[in-house]
């Protein structure tokens, strides 16, 4: 869950016109969306203060950075931290212009051509590359592909391939040649040195310096140094807030909201792997328009945001699984605590756990589940900026390298400023040129279930990568028609007590009172928990 920094700046704007009564009333609106009053920096003197000094040659890695530096060290083939994406262009592309407007984003934005490495203790260190002019800053290696079906396959080596962190650009570009009028442009980006975020700013950028380059006006040094100034700005003042008391008191609060967590145990349909496994596949499912538009109505009604009912809703389904009433989640948060942040690439994001100890589920109503959420989404929020290692060290020391500490399951819904970039045909311009972008799935995964929702102009689109080494692509599927059943019963009556909910659609309950059983499916092995309990 992510504020767009543009409209958070917009906030920041108009709270320092208001009156002291009119600023209460306003806090008391956004906190009741799940928005952290004081993250928004609302007073006059928080702007993001600017570095008095030039940024020395190699800077520390930020905690994040780390964790994910020290799990490269681990499973040096991992490509579960990769970032890939693709676009398709149809039209005459100037691949020379292309080409320059490539270098011109690479020299605006450091994290392209930052690496990583180490000193002769060990010890990492975050290392900019100088800007060269007179060179291609990355080369964009051109193939001929025989169609856009072939797409994805052209480019599984390049998704996959290792980064050397130290050596080479810790991101590559392809661009794929279908005919004279058909392109496709394939990113692959490492983790540690941009997010989801990120893929929307370099769009943007990207399509910028294209149409300059068309015009021969691209080089705007002045830009490149203001952003890398803010970079630098925005690096000390987080490094300086992680040392300070603020600091300490969220993270207590991290400790004893987390104190005795077990991880929640899925019914799966293999038995758990000794070693680490990161093979991943992908099921997807459309949520109608008008259901997507009911749950926004609810959300409404029920004075909470379509995340806090989307992750309820998501909590009672896991609930419904596993009998357990203390659950925890995994959740993205933006981690752009500045406004500034709103144009830069970078590794931001950052994780908090959602868990909420609900009461009996016997009486208690979906709605009444929702406030219980709606006050954990609240205090996670006011908490956020705790970098999630951070709080692993705090709350769980003793971890196992091959299993994630604290949770297996994370849920995500993308909306507000992630909408344009998620869109099948995003609202930036190439000129001359129609864009449209595709999805492309990585074979690996960080987690046993990631769960994500976007939120787009035609409904609700539900993605969930999944462990295959635990579970088989059946169950999957069956998971998010039993998610969609329970939506579907939500807008009905969100008032409805838990335990009156079906999971089950009408005709996959006929089938199985046909079979005798109402606890396991046809492909179903012998164990039948999944099932014993959402009826």
């Amino acid at each position: 869950m992510v504020i767009d920094p543009d409209k958070l700046a917009q906030l920041r704007r108009r709270i320092s016109t208001l009156s002291d009564a009119q600023r209460e009333r306003l806090r008391e609106q956004l906190e009741a969306q799940g928005i952290d009053w004081e993250s928004l920096g609302s007073e006059p003197h928080s702007a993001l203060p600017m570095a008095d000094h030039a940024k020395p040659e190699r800077i520390p890695l930020t905690p994040s950075q780390s964790h994910v530096w020290l799990l490269h060290q681990l499973y040096p083939e991992l490509c579960a931290y990769h970032i890939p994406f693709s676009w398709h262009f149809s039209g005459q592309l100037q691949v020379e212009s292309l080409q320059q407007a490539i270098d011109e984003v690479v020299s605006k934005h450091s994290a392209l051509r930052t690496n990583f490495v180490q000193d002769e203790h060990g010890i990492p260190w975050q290392q900019v590359r100088e800007i060269q002019r007179e060179a291609q800053a990355v080369q964009l290696a051109k193939v001929e592909i025989e169609g856009p079906a072939s797409s994805p396959q052209a480019a599984h080596e390049l998704t996959t391939r290792p980064f050397d962190l130290a050596r080479e650009p810790l991101f590559r570009v392809q661009l794929q040649r279908v005919d004279s009028g058909h392109h496709i442009l394939i990113f692959v980006l490492h983790h540690l040195i941009a997010d989801g975020w990120s893929r929307g700013v370099l769009l943007r950028d990207l399509a910028e310096s294209y149409n300059l380059a068309l015009r021969g006006s691209l080089v705007n040094c002045e830009t490149a140094t203001r952003l890398q100034q803010t970079e630098y700005s925005v690096f000390l003042a987080d490094q300086k807030w992680r040392e300070s008391g603020e600091h300490d008191r969220h993270l207590e609060y991290w400790q004893r909201k987390l104190a005795g967590l077990t991880k929640l145990a899925l019914p799966t349909d293999h038995p758990r792997p000794k070693t680490a496994t990161f093979a991943s596949g992908l099921v997807t499912k459309s949520l109608r328009p008008e259901l997507s538009n009911k749950l926004q109505q609810v959300s409404q009604q029920l004075g909470a945001t379509l995340f806090m009912t989307l992750l309820t809703a998501f909590k009672v389904f896991v609930h419904r699984y596993t009998r357990e009433r203390d659950i925890a989640i995994g959740v993205p948060v933006g981690g752009r605590r500045h406004a500034e942040c709103a144009d830069l690439v970078g590794f931001f994001v950052n994780t908090i756990v959602l868990r909420t100890l609900f009461s009996d589920p016997v009486d208690d109503t979906f709605a009444t589940w929702l406030q219980a959420v709606k006050a954990t989404v609240i205090e996670g929020l006011e908490h956020q900026a705790v970098p999630f290692s951070s709080v692993v060290e705090a709350c769980a020391p003793n971890r196992s390298s091959h299993a994630n500490p604290l949770f297996e399951i994370m849920f995500q819904l993308q909306s507000d400023g992630y909408r344009s970039q998620n869109a099948s045909a995003p609202d930036v311009e190439f000129s001359g040129l129609h864009l449209t972008q595709e999805h492309l799935q990585l074979p690996e995964t960080k987690f046993d279930l990631t769960w994500h929702v976007f939120d787009r102009e035609d409904g609700l689109l539900m993605a969930v990568e999944y462990r295959t080494a635990l579970f088989s692509e059946a169950r999957i599927s069956r998971m998010l028609d039993h998610f969609e059943q329970l939506l579907e019963q939500i807008v009905i009556d969100p008032k409805r007590r838990i335990g009156d909910y079906s999971l089950l659609a009408l005709a996959e309950r006929d089938d199985l009172l046909e079979m005798g059983s109402a606890t396991v499916l046809p492909d179903e092995e012998p164990e039948p928990k999944p099932l014993m309990f959402i009826e």
